[in-house]
């Protein structure tokens, strides 16, 4: 029963990220985390120990694919409250400015300690996103967002940052 609750959870929280609620995501991590996104060589790349970086790297995120909609393909969990592990699969879309539509697949391994998310290693096929930046790039003739290491960027720029809620408009 507690593995069927928290495939749900993960559920919810990819319903939220669809739905630009990302107040709703962020309360799932607990206050001492990792999130790792593996995506080679590109602004999606980045490590996040805090709220205000894993928040700039969603932004990033969202404005440099807007209309994203994520699919949740499969959910296995193993383990017990005090340490939960789970690996979600996760199709990724989204409208490019030439008409086609950028399409990869997430594969995230997720740890989780008393409900809350502790540690995230987000895998993309670096392939098929190198591709989507180089569609997008050629799309809107303007360079690809280069890569910033999100940890080195500090909290005081995400105020500064539009809400996702407005880039997913």
């Amino acid at each position: 029963m507690y593995h069927l609750l928290v495939s749900r959870r993960v559920h919810r929280m990819w319903k939220a990220a669809n739905a630009a609620d990302l107040d709703t995501v962020l309360a799932d991590f607990a206050p001492t985390f990792e999130y790792t996104s593996l995506a080679g060589d590109t602004a999606l790349s980045a490590e996040c120990t805090t709220i205000d970086e894993l928040t700039e790297h969603f932004v990033i995120a969202a404005l440099t694919f807007p209309g994203t909609v994520f699919t949740v393909n499969s959910v296995m969990v193993a383990g017990w409250p005090n340490l939960t592990r789970v690996v979600a699969v996760i199709d990724v879309t989204a409208p490019l400015p030439d008409g086609t539509q950028y399409v990869n697949q997430m594969v995230q391994y997720i740890h989780l300690k008393w409900g809350k998310v502790v540690k995230v290693r987000a895998l993309l096929d670096l392939q098929k996103l190198e591709d989507g930046l180089a569609r997008l790039e050629a799309a809107t003739e303007a360079p690809a967002p280069a890569p910033a290491p999100i940890a080195s960027i500090g909290g005081d720029n995400v105020a500064a940052v539009v809400s996702l809620a407005e880039v997913a408009r």
